[in-house]
């Protein structure tokens, strides 16, 4: 909203029987088993009696439980979120907001990450943003790594057609082939933290379980040569000078500089897909003008 990421917060009601009257907080509600199949569905229903939200999609976030973290006795709550459209193209989206959001505000998250939010919200909140702007920051570092490979790519057939490359170009070419191996790390790296076959099975429309073959394959891919790839990271992508580190990760074992070409073109056509899927979701949900972003 205004070019800015905000969360959707609810007012407590002030009463005395409240145990944070009057203070906003993630809206929430209780299971009704007569009426929840299943977490999902709770959490779509409470969103939208608490503030008239409608969204075709929700992602898991986690789970927090504890004896203290609600003075009225022990709680667990089971949390989800979704990146949505400003509620002002609503009509246009699909999504719909009621009477019901009168006690509701959107509130920029850093705004809201200050605020004393009601119970352990501010925490969750926190882990949230950090989920969703890694999961940004991940796609980034591929795209990143993908300039550094083909720049890499280019000076390389480029020396090979004239038998030779200038001092200046090989100091270059170094920094293209480091970097593009230090970005395929943390794509790796953010690849497996995010769960993604998980997340695919769970947290993402039913369409998108095609795409677990793919995410298989790119999962046994990073763990041939991980550990080696992420000390690579640690003491290359940073330090490009180690020459000993750099020998060491093609001396170790054979085909290293061949597994990681197949690495990067197996999570090229992982995101191009997803891609795809991501863009056929939202044109079907009305949600065009999220298609290019």
């Amino acid at each position: 909203i205004d070019e800015q990421l905000k969360v959707l917060l609810v007012r407590r009601p002030e009463t005395a029987a409240d145990p944070h009257p009057g203070r906003l907080a993630l809206p929430g509600g209780f299971i009704n088993v007569a009426v929840d199949a299943s977490l999902h569905d709770c959490a779509l229903r409470k969103l939208g009696e608490k503030t008239g939200f409608k969204t075709p999609y929700l992602e898991q976030l986690g789970s927090w439980g504890s004896a203290t973290r609600d003075p009225r006795g022990w709680c667990a709550t089971h949390v989800y979120f979704a990146l949505v459209p400003p509620p002002e193209d609503s009509e246009a989206t699909g999504l719909a907001v009621s009477a019901a959001s009168a006690a509701s505000e959107w509130v920029e998250v850093d705004t809201a990450l200050r605020k004393r939010l009601a119970f352990d919200h501010a925490e969750i909140l926190a882990a949230a943003v950090e989920r969703l702007r890694g999961k940004v920051e991940y796609a980034h570092y591929f795209l990143a790594g993908d300039l550094m490979h083909k720049n890499y790519q280019k000076l390389n057939r480029n020396g090979e057609r004239r038998g030779r490359l200038s001092q200046n170009n090989r100091g270059q070419l170094s920094i293209y082939f480091c970097t593009w191996l230090g970005f395929l790390a943390v794509t790796a790296e953010g690849f497996k933290n995010l769960r993604v076959r998980s997340l695919l099975q769970s947290d993402r429309p039913p369409d998108f379980v095609e795409l677990l073959p793919q995410a298989e394959v790119v999962g046994k891919a990073i763990k041939e040569h991980d550990d080696a790839l992420r000390r690579f990271r640690n003491k290359i992508f940073h330090l490009r000078d180690s020459i000993e580190e750099l020998e060491r990760f093609f001396s170790e074992r054979p085909g290293r500089l061949e597994w990681a070409e197949a690495l990067h073109s197996t999570f090229a056509e992982f995101f191009s897909d997803y891609r795809i899927l991501c863009q056929v979701h939202y044109a079907v949900q009305n949600r065009e003008q999220e298609m290019f972003k």
